[in-house]
Formats: C-alpha cells, structure tokens, sequence
C-alpha cells in the first residue's frame, strides 16, 4: 500500500487558511493534489476526501474504526460525557438512549411551539426597518432549544440562559476552538479566558434547570427524558452527564439550523419565482405544522439551502485503527474528512452546482455519500431531522406570514464563526409588513 497522498505542508500555515476559508481551502487542495490529498494540522494529519466513493467508504466502515477528532480540544468545552466525544459500546448506548427525543412524534410535538416562538420574534421587528436575519434567527432557534430540550417555561430564565449563551458564541474564538496550545488563560486575559468565564455562567444556570427540573414531573421536554431515562442496566444519566449532553446539543445546535435559515431567506428572496412557488404551498398547508412538515417544494428548499452551504463543511474522524481510503492506507491516529464543501459542488451529482435550484431534490434522489449536510454513517449528526423540522416550522411563518425585501447591495459569502461557517452579513432584510390572513 502506498503511504499518505500528497498535500501540502507547514501545518500552522494550513490550519490558519482551512480554518479562515475552508471551501476554498479544500477546492484548492483538491485542484492540486488530487482525491484524496492530506491535510496537515496543529492537531495532525487529515486525509480528506469529497469523491463520493470515497466518502462511501468512510460512512460505510465499521463504526469502531473511528474515534472523534481533536478530543483534548473540544473535552474542556463539551465535558467528558458529550455524545460528540464518546466511542464504541458507550456511543453506541448513548444515540440509542438521546435518538427518540429528536425523532418521531415527541419531535413533531414542538412544531406549535416552534411557530409560536418563530412569530413573535419576527412580529417584533418594525416594518420597515433593516435588520439581520440571522440574529433573530439565532434568538428563535435558542429559544426553541431551551423550552423544547431544557423544558424553560417562563421568559425570564429563557433571556437568562440566552444572554449566557450568545456570551460564548461572541467570545468563542475558532482558533481557540480548533487549537489545544491556545487553551490557556495568560493570567485571566485572552479569548480562552473568556471562553471559560462564559461556560462557568452556562454550567451555573445548567446546574439549576437540572435541579428544578428534577422537581417537576410530566412535560415533553428533552431535559425531562434524559432524567426519567434509564440504560440497560437500570442506571440514569448523572447530573454531570445530563450537563455535557445539553452542552452539546445547544451549542452544535442552535447556530447551525440559524445560519441554514439565514441561507435560505437569502436566497429566495434573490429569486421572485421559487418564493412564490413555496408561498403557495405554504399558504395551502394553512399553518397545520404536521403539513408543513410533509410539503415536498420545502423540503427541497431546505436540503438545497443545506447543499449549497453545508454548515461544518469537513466534519472530522479519526483512524482508531488503519483504514483504507481509495487505495491510500491511512494508519491509526490520522484523520479522515468527508468534504461536504466538495461533495455537494461536484458537477456530475450536481449539474450547475453553484445555481440556487431547489428542483433537482423533486426530479431524482441522492445517496448518503452524495448528499452529506450532517455528516453520515454511525456519526450522523443525532439532531439532523430535529433541525430540518425547526427549519420548516420557521420559514412556514417567516414566509408564510410576512414580506420581506432583501437589502444586499452585493453576493453574501461564507465566514467562518466558531466551528461553523454562515454568511458574511448576516442577510439584511427589511420587514415589509404582513402578509394577512393565510389563504
């Protein structure tokens, strides 16, 4: 077997432009080394690959093959017990334990709340003025997250808990996130000391919920699940436990299916037709959630949104033992990337894959290994369904009920966040008006 592919070298040269840039970082690559090409990091070698073949053959391998990327990184944020972080028999019991709360009828429970939370975010917003959709998209998909997972019922402890969060969001600097050497307070100063200050608050007002919620039976809430649940053995979660998995599922959560919604408001209101086109579909399912759930042109406009801009374009693995990728024997404690970024532009999946065009999910289907907005294989992203569902809950009122103008002088582009990446102005809009009763 021959030894890594090529790829290009100085680790920290590379890191610093694949964190900047990665889309163009991996075209690039792929332009000039070939697939798959190795990619240097601070945190090791990464072997990526955006053929579908290859990606087959990384989601279809056997799940202890893999352990998570960058462990001693993400631990000091996400905790010991994140699912994000866990490996064999103890992930597996885990997505077994978290699955049903994000699928199925307990998920379809949360559409009311969804469109309620949606309306009253953007019926505040005055007609006629700009504002950035994403942040009141941010502001509606966190406080989903906390009534429907943490089971938050009253308004004040929801703009606590808010305010906590977009505190890290705002500190969390994605050099310091991606680099173990950079975690280090420098006497109490710098992005990683305020990165802490902000997860000492969370875990505080976390701690608190957990107790509270311990107090109260019933409710349909995640929180309220992961307490009643028990494993095999008849053990619940600790409270450290329960901690680190809503650590996970609202800071992977809440600003991925943000910046998918920002996306999509951009882009339909770019083009005049397929708005339309989804508002008279919307006004037929007349704001029944369970509909608007099942309507096939939002359904495309959703995975085309996703397509065009997959929110962690490379979601990172690695070899916990070799693993042969495309003929390259890729030894245990390398990395392996299936490129979303590369995957979802290829020409002969997608023919004019830079086109904003919802229809090609209505004219055929696509493999796992083609389309990959969450990843895929045992590590598929547990809430994927959840966040395609708040998507649709949230543009059925943003659109359905509301007229908006789109305030962009010139192309919106991809920027890099934390982990994440979303677009550069945050997709000004300007809030026309209603759109009166629905048909």
């Amino acid at each position: 077997m021959p030894k890594l592919p090529p790829g290009p070298s100085i680790a920290i040269l590379q890191t610093a432009k694949l964190i900047r840039d990665p889309y163009r970082f991996h075209a690039q690559c792929r332009e000039r080394y070939g697939d798959p090409y190795n990619c240097p990091s601070l945190n090791g070698d990464v072997v990526c690959t955006g053929d579908p073949e290859g990606i087959r053959e990384i989601f279809s391998a056997d799940p202890d093959t893999f352990s998570p990327w960058a462990v001693d990184t993400m631990r000091p944020i996400l905790g010991e017990g994140s699912l994000l972080l866990l490996v064999g028999p103890r992930h597996r019991r885990e997505r077994k334990l978290l699955m049903p709360a994000f699928h199925g009828e307990r998920m379809r429970n949360y559409g009311t709340v969804m469109a309620d939370v949606a309306r009253r975010h953007l019926e505040a917003r005055a007609d006629g003025k700009v504002f950035v959709f994403q942040d009141s998209a941010q502001a509606i998909s966190l406080e989903i997250i906390l009534r429907a997972i943490f089971g938050v019922e009253d308004d004040p402890a929801v703009e606590r808990f808010a305010a906590t969060v977009k505190k890290f969001v705002d500190v969390a600097s994605p050099f310091v996130m991606f680099t173990k050497m950079l975690q280090h307070e420098f006497f109490g100063l710098g992005p990683w000391a305020k990165t802490k200050r902000a997860l000492k608050e969370w875990d505080a007002l976390t701690a608190e919920q957990i107790r509270a919620r311990r107090g109260r039976a019933g409710g349909d809430d995640i929180l309220g699940m992961m307490l009643a649940a028990r494993y095999e053995d008849g053990e619940p979660m600790s409270d450290d436990h329960v901690r680190d998995e809503l650590v996970t599922l609202v800071f992977a959560g809440h600003e991925t299916t943000a910046l998918a919604l920002s996306w999509a408001m951009y882009w339909l209101h770019r083009d005049p037709k397929r708005l339309e086109r989804l508002r008279d579909e919307l006004d037929a399912a007349a704001g029944d959630p369970d509909k608007i759930a099942t309507l096939p042109y939002l359904d495309a406009v959703c995975n085309e949104t996703l397509r065009l801009h997959p929110i962690v374009p490379d979601p990172l693995r690695m070899c916990a033992k070799p693993f042969t990728l495309r003929g390259w024997e890729i030894p245990a404690g390398v990395g392996v990337a299936a490129v979303s970024a590369l995957a979802h532009i290829d020409p002969v999946v997608w023919p004019e894959p830079l086109k904003f065009r919802p229809e090609r999910f209505l004219e055929r289907s696509y493999k796992p290994w083609e389309f990959l907005p969450f990843g895929g294989g045992a590590r598929r992203c547990i809430g994927a369904a959840f966040s395609v569902y708040e998507m649709k809950q949230v543009l059925a009122v943003a659109l359905g009920e509301n007229e908006y103008e789109l305030c962009e002088a010139g192309d919106v582009v991809p920027v890099r966040r934390s982990v994440t990446m979303g677009p550069s102005t945050g997709v000004r809009l300007r809030r026309l008006g209603p759109r009166g009763a629905l048909k």
